[in-house]
Formats: structure tokens, sequence, C-alpha cells
């Protein structure tokens, strides 16, 4: 698969979603647990918890399009994305009372997922 390429059938990771766990999994591909280095496992776990929450609600909502998650992704600012997760899990995560821990999360996040910024709408 290649998004860049037009022959290329067009791939929605909203399409391989069963159940809703499976947005974990999805998340744990994108955002594997580096094991070579000594750092927290915090962060990685909640970037991945903080993507699977985000595609989770889209899919709930019936919004299964890259644009939207593209959105929430990368053009959010934190109140927004704070306001869109509010009832999930990871409320507590993103949560624009304490910027510092949640900007990080969403730093981390947006440094693994880059990739989708490129697929087409």
């Amino acid at each position: 698969l290649n998004p860049l390429d037009r022959r290329c059938p067009e791939w929605n990771i909203f399409k391989e979603v069963r159940r809703d766990s499976d947005f974990d999994s999805i998340a744990a591909a994108f955002i594997p647990m580096d094991s070579s280095r000594s750092s927290d496992p915090f962060w990685i776990r909640a970037a991945r918890g903080v993507f699977a929450a985000i595609a989770s609600r889209l899919y709930s909502q019936g919004h299964c399009h890259y644009d939207q998650l593209q959105h929430w992704l990368f053009h959010s600012d934190l109140e927004q994305l704070a306001s869109f997760l509010e009832g999930s899990d990871v409320q507590s995560i993103i949560d624009a009372r304490s910027p510092k821990t949640s900007l990080s999360v969403v730093s981390v996040l947006r440094t693994y997922v880059r990739a989708l910024r490129i697929l087409p709408p």
C-alpha cells in the first residue's frame, strides 16, 4: 500500500475495526514500545490511549474518514482535544488544567503517527 500512488487501493483503518479494542491494537502498531530505551513507558502507553480514544470516538460518531482523524491528531489545540475526549478513559491524561503533561503526551503521539498526515481525506 502506497498512499502516494494512485494505482494502489485506498486503505482506511476504520474498516479494520470489528470491536472497540481493535483501536488499542492499531495504536500499538503505530506506537511501539521501545524496549531499547530506559524511558518511562507512561508516555508510550498514554499516547496509545489517546490515539485509541480519538479513533474510537470518531468511529462511534460515524466520522470514519482521515480528515477528521487528521484534524484531531494534528490540528486541534489542547482545549479542543480535552473537550472532544471528555468522558473517555483518557480524560485525565488530556486535561487543559495540566497542560505540561497533556502536551507532552500529544507530542509523543504526533511523533509516532506523522505518516497519517499524507493519507487522503
